[in-house]
């Protein structure tokens, strides 16, 4: 999604219904996945929490914001986050 958002050409938002419509067909479960839930994220030494904010960003449609910043971040400060 990230390459998409980068790309000025394109409907991101039309894209991002796209990718979420693929995600529900072929991964039905992926939403209610319990390896990104805070739970799995506290109990676990803050394993997958960086998984667990982006989702956070995704629940309350914010998901454009949170590309908007990381790629203020590494095109500006050059910071790039390994996921």
């Amino acid at each position: 999604m990230y390459r998409l958002y980068a790309t000025k050409d394109i409907n991101f938002r039309k894209e991002l219904k796209k990718n979420t419509e693929f995600l529900d067909k072929e991964f039905p479960l992926w939403r209610d996945n319990p390896y990104i839930k805070y739970k799995f994220v506290r109990q676990n030494n803050g394993s997958n929490k960086k998984l667990w904010i982006v989702r956070q960003f995704y629940r309350f449609h914010m998901f454009p914001f949170f590309l908007f910043c990381y790629s203020t971040m590494i095109n500006k400060f050059k910071v790039d986050i390994k996921w």
